[in-house]
């Protein structure tokens, strides 16, 4: 069973899954340009896979969804004792299969618009469950950021507990306006569009991190109209664009800040992994960012105009 520990110097949580020890990786043996291995989320492989909760498409799926075949948290309850605080990491872990073609990313709008849907299809499906209180929407791309499989994939993990980084979100979400009203008019805002502002945050945690952030207050992604699921599926096509050919190849993460309830904000955050936390960052918990987000606006509007012109 897995199960969440608790420090009980800072309150921190510790989820423990053994079992995923023993993923299957291939991201740092098969390079790119080089015959692929076998692959589980390509077509014809679909019995390789758990059983699915989810299809876009028929016959020729455009996405897939199954549970995780190592999870972090299982649908599992029970009673864990011991001497320190311990219980079941109860919940809900799915792999979204983003596309068939094991070598496209988010740089094809089409293959951002097909995810977004799904997330938004399995948002829904899993906050109808019992216990649930977050649900955590997150895409890990490249070996630095954590992912173990090349095909494109997001994962998508319903919890029964609120982050607590989340809880102190939410008893600041009222600043989230004056956010918004700084960053529109700075040197860091990169481009708007008719429902969302793009901006390098001027408190960014990591180097070229950008926000995506609706114009209209949202808590999160199940209040989007189709409108909005095209209009952001462009913009990170063209920012995945823009930032490879100021990066290269670059691994990143990108995640949906959002919540089931209460007064929030929601926004899509990517962040590329262009370097390892060291031992200050993990003794302090501070963030150490190497580059200036002032600048890093200016280099993505300066590449998102010359694909414009």
């Amino acid at each position: 069973m897995n199960e969440i520990r608790i420090n009980p110097l800072n309150g921190k949580k510790i989820i423990f899954c053994p079992d995923r020890m023993k993923r299957p990786k291939d991201i740092k043996i098969v390079p790119a340009k080089e015959k692929k291995k076998f692959c589980p989320f390509c077509p014809g492989n679909e019995d390789k896979t758990p059983d699915e909760v989810f299809r876009l498409g028929g016959r020729k799926w455009k996405t897939r969804v199954f549970e995780n075949a190592f999870p972090i948290v299982k649908p599992e309850l029970g009673s864990v004792h011991g001497d320190f605080d311990v219980r079941p990491a109860f919940g809900y872990h799915e792999i979204v299969v983003e596309s068939p073609n094991h070598y496209s990313d988010f740089r094809n709008v089409s293959h951002v618009r097909n995810t977004i849907i799904t997330y938004i299809a399995r948002f829904n499906e899993l906050s109808k469950k019992k216990r649930i209180r977050h649900i955590s929407i997150f895409k890990n791309h490249g070996d630095a950021s954590g992912a173990s499989l090349r095909h494109p994939h997001s994962q998508i993990m319903a919890i029964d507990f609120i982050p607590d980084e989340m809880r102190t979100e939410l008893r600041n979400s009222k600043k989230m306006k004056k956010v918004l009203s700084v960053e529109s008019k700075s040197e860091r805002m990169i481009t708007k569009t008719e429902r969302f502002v793009v901006f390098a945050p001027f408190f960014s945690e990591s180097p070229y991190e950008v926000w995506i952030v609706p114009k209209k207050k949202m808590r999160n992604i199940s209040q989007f109209d189709d409108d909005h699921v095209d209009e952001i599926s462009k913009l990170i096509s063209t920012l995945m664009k823009a930032m490879k050919s100021l990066l290269g190849d670059f691994s990143y993460n990108l995640v949906v800040k959002q919540v089931l309830k209460g007064d929030y904000h929601m926004r899509f955050e990517i962040h590329p992994r262009l370097e390892i936390p060291a031992g200050f960052e993990i003794d302090t918990g501070a963030a150490v960012n190497t580059a200036i987000p002032e600048k890093v606006a200016e280099l993505i509007r300066k590449k998102l105009r010359g694909r414009k012109a």
